[in-house]
């Protein structure tokens, strides 16, 4: 009980400072009241590696070339080059859920991410790509 009231508070504090609270609390709706989420910057879904590592059954597109995924990539995760996925996103992407996508180092996947946002995707970029995903371990 005192964790939730803590929640609240702080979801509180942070819309009293954010000008996009609209997107921070969808975000938090959708991920069903969990608090480890991401990092809203200019309509831009992030997420830590730390928390998404919480995330449960997470639906995870590596963006990197098929050699360098085929050399290792975040268990789960599948290979899609990034201009299909920007100029086809129908045809990789469900609308009702949420994907994690990352590149090497995450700016890449950062422009996709924001890209398909705002083609009405939820779309997370895992925040340092994979090599920071390979450091947390």
């Amino acid at each position: 009980m005192l964790i939730d009231l803590l929640k609240i508070r702080a979801i509180i504090r942070y819309i009293k400072g954010n000008r996009n609270s609209i997107s921070f609390l969808y975000s938090i709706i959708s991920f069903n009241s969990l608090f480890y989420i991401q990092y809203t910057r200019g309509g831009i879904l992030e997420i830590s590696v730390s928390d998404f590592l919480k995330v449960i059954n997470p639906h995870v597109i590596d963006i990197r070339s098929r050699e360098k995924f085929n050399d290792n990539h975040i268990p789960g995760a599948i290979n899609v080059n990034a201009s299909m996925l920007m100029n086809n996103p129908e045809k990789y992407l469900n609308p009702s859920l949420t994907y994690y996508i990352y590149c090497q180092k995450g700016s890449s996947s950062k422009t996709l991410a924001q890209v398909l946002n705002v083609k009405g995707y939820r779309v997370f970029n895992i925040i340092g790509g994979y090599e920071a995903w390979l450091l947390s371990y």
